[in-house]
């Protein structure tokens, strides 16, 4: 092989470990401000709880939702203060809140059965201090927090929704 065939065989190599490493940082930053953008323009301004409709075909801003789950989302943005999230504990169901940091990063999971059938009550802050009760530490300033509840069948929408609405996250200081 000439040495200008393996230079530029070296060249490509490199460039594509390049790429490969640079998608690699910047995807998930991407598309977490692609996501927080569409939930906080549906919500009107970040740190409100938004209840989605059920998921179907025709109606779903976020990639696979689940038919059988239902969803609340509050994008959190701390520049304004601490977040208060509340959920309230569902019973005989499945649920959950997981919260996602600015990098796509789940740095928070909690469900009905780490609980134990009681509601989430809790202080989000960037500072890990401040609130009060239960303080959760968030690595980034900006993020998702993400309420889950499994339907036993589609038929119980009805009754869950005034239920789920319940669920809550506002600055407190």
């Amino acid at each position: 092989m000439s040495k200008a065939g393996i230079i530029s065989i070296v060249l490509t190599v490199i460039a594509a470990i390049i790429g490969y490493f640079g998608v690699m940082a910047l995807a998930p930053g991407y598309i977490m401000g692609r996501a927080w953008d569409g939930v906080t323009e549906r919500a009107g301004a970040p740190n409100m709880m938004i209840h989605m409709p059920l998921p179907s075909a025709a109606r779903r801003g976020i990639v696979r939702l689940s038919p059988d789950l239902i969803y609340s989302i509050c994008t959190f943005d701390l520049s304004k203060g601490d977040l208060a999230i509340t959920v309230p504990a569902i019973d005989n169901h499945y649920w959950s809140l997981t919260m996602f940091d600015d990098q796509t990063n789940a740095f928070f999971v909690e469900s009905d059965r780490d609980t134990k059938g009681q509601p989430i009550s809790l202080t989000l802050s960037n500072k890990g201090t401040g609130g009060e009760g239960r303080i959760v530490a968030s690595p980034s300033q900006k993020g998702i927090a993400l309420v889950r509840i499994l339907m036993n069948n589609r038929g119980e929408y009805d009754a869950l929704d005034p239920l789920r609405r319940s669920a809550d996250c506002k600055i407190v200081g």
